[in-house]
């Protein structure tokens, strides 16, 4: 399991009496775990900030949420296209399918002074399956096999210029509330760059689960990277102490019966 002596600086205050402590445990994580990370080129960053330096956006709250409506979702679904095209990614599906009604996700998004300035969305496992499984069968269906409840973590990205720590850190802290706490997800996964993994093994302790693939969303490589999310309910309970009782009333489910997937149309894209 892990011990909050695995992330330097982490546990030594108070716990938070809010919901804001998941938020506040993945910020201190990230602040202690990255600081040596800043001085690195942008293709390294998990941000995709095209700048040496991070400017801070003053000192506006980060405020994250689930996105409700259409224009929240075409709003975060224009960042990712933005940012996706910035690293030369294939872009050209991205905001036709802002509402995914075939597989079940909840898109968040972080917003400081009005603005959305982050997002990710979580796909959870159902009959339609992830979209990972178009480039990792196996390694999903193994995971499946072990009765295992499963979650991909998929556009993933921040406003240039911003404080990355800060957006990341409140998105991350909704996305273990919404992912473990609400629907019972046992394991993330998510599918990145090679050059991006050591930013992720690094900051939340992610484990390479795949050898290198062209994804055929974006036309480009891509290796699948696993967290085992039990391992973070000790370290985030220890920080949030009794004020976080959630961990004992989360939800069991059982996984996913997946249908045949039919990668017609991903050929086609």
């Amino acid at each position: 399991m892990i011990h909050p002596s695995r992330y330097p600086g982490v546990g030594s205050d108070s716990p938070q009496s809010n919901g804001s402590c998941e938020a506040s445990f993945f910020e201190r994580v990230f602040r202690a775990r990255g600081s040596d990370m800043s001085e690195r080129r942008p293709s390294s960053t998990i941000t995709s900030t095209p700048d040496d330096e991070v400017r801070l956006l003053g000192d506006g709250s980060v405020q994250a949420s689930v996105a409700t409506t259409l224009p929240e979702l075409l709003e975060a679904a224009e960042l990712v296209r933005e940012r996706y095209e910035w690293r030369g990614y294939v872009t050209r599906s991205i905001k036709a399918d802002a509402v995914d009604r075939e597989h079940e996700a909840s898109t968040l998004v972080a917003r400081q002074r009005g603005l959305i300035v982050g997002t990710m969305t979580l796909g959870f496992d159902g009959p339609a399956g992830l979209w990972i499984d178009h480039t990792y069968p196996e390694e999903i269906a193994r995971a499946r096999a072990r009765g295992r409840v499963l979650c991909e973590l998929t556009r993933l990205a921040v406003t240039p210029n911003s404080d990355s720590r800060k957006i990341l850190s409140s998105m991350f802290g909704l996305a273990y509330q919404v992912g473990r706490l609400q629907h019972g997800t046992t394991d993330l996964y998510i599918e990145v760059n090679p050059r991006h993994a050591p930013v992720y093994r690094k900051l939340l302790g992610f484990k390479v689960a795949s050898d290198v693939r062209v994804c055929g969303r974006v036309r480009a490589p891509a290796v699948l990277l696993h967290l085992d999310i039990e391992q973070l309910d000790e370290c985030v309970s220890q920080f949030a102490g009794a004020a976080f009782p959630a961990l004992a009333a989360r939800p069991t489910q059982r996984p996913a019966a997946v249908l045949p997937i039919d990668d017609t149309a991903l050929r086609a894209a």
